[in-house]
């Protein structure tokens, strides 16, 4: 069985649906509810408004431009972004590690060897809790 999500394109009305509630519906090209985000108030500045109208449009705007485009694909997108981010702090994070220490030719005791490459102290660090403090100075500031 080949499972899909409902084919577009999708798109949102606002309605009363009994009791006093209303929600933003997102329906099919058919009319049929696929969902109906919630109304709940949010009160700023002596107003109340809610975002279930934008939540709701946005959500349809989504699903309408991937039209066409396999589920499988949007998800490895996704993946890969998020992979591409982690990639990204572990660098920030491995030159800040790097940044408390200078290359050098010698191997004495207290050095520290990276990728074959010789290193000695040379931020004043002298425990790990001095380390993480300067990592996270160069990192976040």
């Amino acid at each position: 069985m080949n499972k899909q999500h409902t084919k577009e394109p999708w798109y949102t009305a606002y309605r009363e649906n009994g009791a006093g509630m209303y929600s933003q519906d997102i329906f099919d090209s058919y009319g049929k509810t696929i969902a109906d985000v919630a109304w709940y108030p949010i009160k700023d500045d002596n107003k109340t408004y809610t975002n279930g109208e934008e939540n709701a449009k946005r959500i349809v705007a989504c699903v309408n431009a991937c039209k066409g485009i396999p589920q499988e694909t949007l998800e490895q997108k996704y993946l890969f972004s998020l992979k591409t981010e982690k990639k990204i702090l572990f660098d920030k994070v491995k030159d800040a590690v790097l940044h408390c220490f200078k290359k050098t030719e010698d191997r004495e005791s207290d050095h520290q060897c990276y990728n074959g490459e010789w290193y000695i102290p040379v931020c004043g660090c002298d425990t790990l809790q001095d380390i993480i403090d300067s990592i996270e100075q160069e990192i976040i500031g």
